[in-house]
């Protein structure tokens, strides 16, 4: 079993036996009703076929950050067992939902935040409706603590475009056309 994957009773969550299979369910692990409202909400329709799940150092301080910054609104929160640590965040922001979790380098070292692993490893880009709505989305952030890696400018691609770094090191690059297509 790979790195990460392979967890003993000692992970930090509690699952459902409703929502599992019986070949799926692991015996030490303890079950409640949490699991079966996430999992429920895990597999809701409309769910967009690729979504980003950052994983950060201080998730409740990354959610207020990102509600500050970006305007999302928190959908779902679990904690961790430890009741300091985010086990999963669900974010609604920018017309889509982007999923959160505080570092657990005890059980999946193959997943942690930018600052452990000395930066982020991609750019997070978001389409905005407009030039000025890049500018705004810049400023937000900017003013909430972000730090700017490519101010707005115009592109060669016919786009306005800026990029930044969010307090935990995760890189947004906001992006939209310069004239409507059409």
């Amino acid at each position: 079993m790979r790195a990460g994957c392979s967890r003993g009773s000692a992970w930090p969550v509690r699952i459902d036996p409703h929502l599992v299979s019986d070949a799926c369910l692991l015996k030490d692990r303890r079950l409640t009703e949490t699991g079966r409202r996430a999992a429920a909400m895990a597999f809701e329709p409309n769910i967009p076929p690729i979504q980003v799940h950052l994983c950060v150092k201080g998730g409740k301080a990354a959610i207020a950050w990102y509600e500050r910054a970006f305007g999302a609104v928190e959908t779902y929160e679990q904690m961790a067992e430890d009741g300091v640590r985010v086990l999963h965040a669900n974010l609604a922001m920018f017309g889509s939902e982007v999923m959160l979790h505080d570092e657990f380098p005890e059980f999946m070292s193959d997943v942690l935040a930018p600052s452990t692993r000395g930066g982020a490893g991609l750019t997070i880009s978001i389409n905005v409706e407009s030039p000025a709505a890049v500018d705004a989305a810049f400023a937000r952030a900017i003013e909430a603590g972000a730090t700017s890696i490519c101010a707005p400018e115009d592109m060669f691609w016919g786009a306005r475009y800026a990029k930044l770094a969010d307090p935990h090191g995760h890189v947004w690059g906001f992006n939209a056309a310069l004239c409507p297509p059409g």
